[in-house]
């Protein structure tokens, strides 16, 4: 909830029962096969634990600035993560949260978008372990299949 409190359902959702509160509200969560949880927060901040636990742990990602929310996050196996943000930054780990790395592609100078260079990235979903699509404001659209590494811009049907 916006509180930034976490609620866990044994039942398909049935039910709910409170686990514990964040420090940040949560904008947006991904559960792994292995059972990592990540919540993406404010101040650019991921919190991350198991389903089997009520201790989670915060950290803010690395970068300069730090009050960007996190829009959204993506795993699959709870190993490879990718997280976007209102900055217009994308995260990514390959250790299951233990260390984070930003994409520089979404903060370079260098590319060439117009309106949209300040555009927020809303949406991430991992399709494998290396494969993942972006979505963000004006029809933004990125993908990757490097874990997040790099990130080569898709053809929007949505102009900005």
């Amino acid at each position: 909830d916006d509180g930034g409190n976490i609620y866990r359902s044994i039942d398909q959702g049935a039910t709910w029962s409170f686990v514990t509160t964040l420090i940040n509200a949560a904008y947006s969560v991904a559960v792994g096969s292995n059972g990592n949880v990540f919540f993406g927060g404010a101040s650019r901040a991921i919190t991350q634990g198991t389903t089997s636990s009520s201790s989670f742990t915060t950290k803010a990602l690395p970068g300069s600035g730090g009050t960007e929310l996190i829009y959204g996050v993506s795993t699959i196996d709870g190993i490879n993560v990718i997280t976007v943000s209102s900055g217009r930054r994308s995260h990514y780990s390959s250790s299951g949260g233990s260390s984070w790395t930003q994409s520089t592609v979404f903060y370079s100078t260098s590319l060439a978008l117009t309106t949209t260079a300040t555009a927020s990235l809303f949406c991430v979903t991992m399709a494998d372990s290396t494969t993942a699509y972006i979505g963000g404001a004006g029809g933004l659209m990125y993908k990757t299949t490097t874990g997040g590494v790099s990130w080569n811009q898709l053809t929007s049907p949505v102009s900005s």
